[in-house]
């Protein structure tokens, strides 16, 4: 689904900023955001 790949795209780059400001709770956590999209994207048959 499409919206589930604009979330994955948002928190990976949340998520590198979180990484370049030196903030890596919320770089996590943006990280954890991502992969929980990535698995959803990955679950939808093709």
């Amino acid at each position: 689904m499409a919206g589930w790949k604009k979330r994955f795209d948002h928190y990976t780059a949340l998520a590198k900023e979180y990484g370049i400001s030196n903030d890596r709770v919320a770089q996590e956590n943006s990280y954890q955001h991502a992969e929980h999209y990535f698995r959803l994207m990955n679950a939808q048959p093709h």
